[in-house]
């Protein structure tokens, strides 16, 4: 890992990942980045990306939902297990094992969630979606009430944020709460779904 001067070719500086970057860095130290093709600078305030413009050269998006219905206990936060994919441009979204977002270009995302709920409805039950970042609640949305009786209680609860991710080991996923009996998450590719997209640089 070191500086290479050509007085022909010019300069080729170091190369890391985000995860194998210097651990003990020195101000003003450099490279370049293999996982977000942008420079790294070491500065004062820590490792700053050095990009050609406010839009890196990959932006990161995502949209999958929930292939099928999710059985759930009620009254109970559950992670919805968002497993199929829609698109993926960056390959940051796990829909296979952990079913989370972890982008690997830092910045402010636009996340959105909607998890649609159902079951044998009881009077005064509620359901709700959330957004957990780094294994914690984080944004909540769309909380929903039946003052009334049924057989049935279907609601669409959605939530919205921005948040910002630091490119390498944040993440986020969509959790849900219902409080019917034998409750579930309905599975469809507008009932149950998982988005976000690259909004800005640091």
């Amino acid at each position: 890992m070191s500086l290479i001067l050509d007085g022909t070719n010019g300069e080729i500086f170091p190369s890391w990942t985000t995860a194998t970057r210097p651990a003990s860095p020195t101000v003003g130290q450099m490279g370049y980045n293999t996982t977000t093709g942008n420079f790294d600078a070491y500065t004062a305030a820590g490792w700053v990306t050095i990009a050609p413009s406010s839009t890196p050269a990959i932006a990161p998006a995502f949209s999958a939902y929930l292939a099928s219905n999710q059985s759930v206990t009620t009254n109970t936060l559950t992670k919805v297990t968002i497993n199929t994919k829609e698109f993926d441009t960056n390959t940051n979204f796990d829909a296979t094992t952990n079913y989370r977002f972890t982008p690997t270009v830092a910045g402010y995302y636009q996340i959105n969630g909607a998890v649609n709920c159902n079951g044998t409805a009881n009077t005064g039950s509620s359901a709700a979606a959330y957004i957990y970042k780094n294994g914690s609640l984080y944004k909540g949305g769309g909380l929903f009430t039946n003052s009334g009786s049924g057989t049935e209680n279907n609601v669409g609860c959605v939530v919205s944020c921005v948040v910002y991710f630091n490119g390498s080991t944040d993440y986020v996923e969509l959790w849900g709460t219902i409080t019917q009996t034998s409750p579930y998450f309905v599975g469809g590719t507008y009932l149950t779904y998982f988005n976000g997209c690259y909004l800005a640089a640091n």
